[in-house]
């Protein structure tokens, strides 16, 4: 077994595409008639991917990254084949190199392991990997390659219909359970042999994805894509369909926060008043608990808009990497001036939103900073406070998806001055 440590490289554009010029003025009606033929790195091994969260790991001393490494070991002893793990996203730059080690077939993925707790849906990166195995697998008809594993429970995934559409995508892949044996001795029988059914199953579900005709599936889709005069990039057309959700259900957060900023406001004013008239220790807890009350709806609130946004920005992210990343690569090609006018206007409206988002998830953060020392008031305000750190937490995690495009901007070869840059 071995664990991925390789570098990304830019996909090429077949000249002739076109793609700048579907680049219009306003940032979120973007659309794109054209086929993309991606190059991707061969591997001479399979690949294995496992999905999850540090925080989840770090919790339990390292128990769900060594999981991770007991069913590669399986896998290669079950099968003879060797497996190129894809574990660490922070030594191998997840976000770009395990893109471009995927074939457009998924033939050399063995598996896609998401490790489902309650975290993993906060978590963008996690959401963006899982969502681009699922829509891959789905269109080819080999969602056999995607095994999740509940690793800590989420209640929300028992639910008839829950909210979350990745939850609901969860339920209908369905999940192994993991949530008693993440805590056994390793070296326990029980664990070991649960271990190898999950290896066992996995070269199960391999041999049934080999058995299937999957570069038709390809062609099919290719062809699907040719009809009509080009066809509709995929990742454009959920970008013009996810950002007026992204920015919808970021206007409804700030409502949110500003509500919740006017429910805390006027607790305070009301504790001063209780103070000042002599109850003291009594008027805070009453308060504290009208307050964690009033609390309820504006948290329950966010919690699902803050799923709402993590989804949408998930599939923008692809589509903003597409038509900056391509896009420059066909000015290299063409130098065409109008091309590059509308290129420089959509790459001045993906920094003005870095900058927002900058902005505007920097008061995210500094409201989970200070609710902080909140929780500890009352028993009644620790669980609505809590909830609504969780959720900011993760809608501040946004910033590095963001910043991610400020630096594909910095880094690219059009210097938006009116020529390419010389490499």
């Amino acid at each position: 077994m071995e664990v991925a440590n390789t570098s990304c490289e830019l996909l090429d554009v077949p000249s002739g595409v076109g793609l700048l010029s579907y680049i219009p003025t306003w940032s979120y009606i973007l659309t794109c008639q054209m086929t993309l033929e991606s190059s991707m790195v061969p591997s001479m091994d399979l690949l294995g991917f496992w999905s999850y969260v540090h925080t989840d790991d770090e919790v339990d001393m390292g128990r769900a990254t060594q999981l991770a490494k007991d069913i590669a070991a399986n896998y290669e002893a079950t099968k003879g084949e060797r497996i190129e793990l894809f574990l660490d996203r922070d030594d191998l730059h997840w976000g770009d190199a395990w893109l471009d080690r995927v074939d457009e077939a998924l033939s050399n993925v063995a598996f896609f392991i998401p490790v489902i707790t309650p975290l993993y849906f906060t978590r963008l990166e996690c959401r963006r990997e899982l969502q681009f195995f699922v829509n891959k697998a789905e269109k080819l008809g080999v969602t056999e390659i995607i095994l999740p594993i509940l690793y800590r429970d989420v209640p929300a995934l028992h639910e008839a219909d829950p909210t979350d559409p990745l939850m609901k995508t969860i339920k209908q892949i369905q999940w192994r359970s993991w949530t008693e044996l993440r805590l056994k001795d390793r070296f326990s029988s029980e664990y070991r042999t649960a271990v190898d059914e999950l290896a066992v199953e996995l070269v199960r579900r391999v041999m049934v994805v080999e058995s299937k005709d999957v570069v038709s599936a390809v062609e099919s889709a290719d062809d699907s894509a040719e009809e009509g005069e080009a066809g509709t990039l995929d990742k454009i057309a959920a970008l013009e369909e996810a950002m007026p959700r992204w920015t919808e259900s970021l206007s409804a957060i700030s409502e949110e926060i500003d509500r919740i900023g006017k429910i805390m406001s006027q607790g305070t004013v009301d504790i001063e008043r209780g103070t000042k008239s002599g109850k003291g220790t009594a008027a805070r807890l009453t308060v504290a608990r009208r307050v964690a009350q009033e609390l309820g709806g504006p948290v329950e609130n966010i919690e699902v808009l803050g799923q709402t946004f993590a989804t949408s920005l998930a599939e923008i992210d692809e589509g903003v990497r597409t038509l900056l990343i391509e896009g420059a690569a066909q000015l290299q090609e063409s130098n065409d001036p109008a091309e590059l006018a509308q290129y420089c206007e959509f790459v001045g409206t993906i920094r003005g939103l870095v900058i927002a988002s900058r902005e505007g998830l920097g008061s995210v953060k500094q409201m989970v900073a200070s609710s902080q020392p909140l929780e500890k008031m009352s028993k009644d305000m620790r669980m609505p406070l809590r909830r609504l750190r969780s959720s900011l937490t993760a809608m501040a995690q946004a910033q590095e998806i963001t910043d991610a495009w400020g630096v594909v901007v910095d880094e690219s070869s059009i210097d938006c001055q009116g020529s390419a840059k010389q490499s």
